[in-house]
């Protein structure tokens, strides 16, 4: 009897493409399993819970020692640790503290505070820095940056996406490392007195912290301590 020949082997006149769809075994080859699964008696007898997440309005815990922070930010001993410490915020009343990384254009979440969303969901904001936003002028002009949350579309695309409740105001902050902004840190507020300077002014303080950490960690222990 004659060897079947898989159609997906090849034979001297080049290789048999053949589309997965299209191929069906032989007749012998074919094995049925039926599986028949009894529904129970008494359908009242399931027990179905259903939970629904509900942003959580509470503001984020604020870094008690600003200088400690700034402290810890120069010394961070990798880039992780400069991530964590940037997400804390030292501005009251914040719902929502989001630290992004800055590429070609593109801000992608990396850290939240006050969110719902897991790390995995965080990491996969992605917002264009092409339109005008509070994000954009950060980046355009390496300054901090403060507004009505509401004028400003991108932060109700952040809040909605990280599950976090509508802001009142927000501000955004660069991380500037040479002549790049690597990071932007996003705070989100409910309250409607809005930022006050003093808290700007903090926010500005753990950001040049944030690059001094990151220009020790390029330099290496080594040349750092020259």
């Amino acid at each position: 009897m004659p060897k079947r020949r898989s159609p997906f082997e090849s034979d001297d006149r080049g290789l048999d493409l053949v589309a997965l769809d299209s191929y069906r075994p032989p007749a012998d080859e074919l094995e049925l399993v039926v599986t028949v699964v009894e529904p129970p008696d008494d359908l009242d007898d399931l027990d179905f819970e259903l939970t629904v997440e509900e942003p959580d309005a509470s503001p984020c815990p604020v870094v008690g020692d600003l200088e400690g922070a700034v402290a810890a930010l120069q010394q961070a001993s990798h880039r992780d640790m400069v991530l964590d410490l940037l997400v804390q915020p030292v501005i009251p009343g914040v719902t929502l503290s989001v630290v992004l990384l800055v590429r070609d254009g593109v801000a992608t979440g990396q850290r939240s505070c006050g969110s719902l969303a897991t790390r995995a969901e965080v990491k996969g904001l992605a917002l264009p820095l092409a339109a005008p936003s509070l994000l954009w002028q950060a980046v355009e002009h390496r300054q901090v940056y403060r507004g009505a949350a509401g004028s400003d579309p991108t932060q109700r695309v952040i809040s909605r996406y990280l599950r976090a409740p509508d802001a009142a105001w927000a501000c955004a902050a660069p991380v500037v490392l040479g002549r790049r902004v690597v990071n932007l840190v996003c705070l989100q507020t409910t309250r409607q007195e809005g930022i006050g300077d003093d808290a700007l002014d903090a926010l500005r303080r753990m950001c040049e912290a944030a690059a001094a950490g990151y220009r020790q960690l390029v330099r290496g222990p080594a040349r750092a301590g020259s």
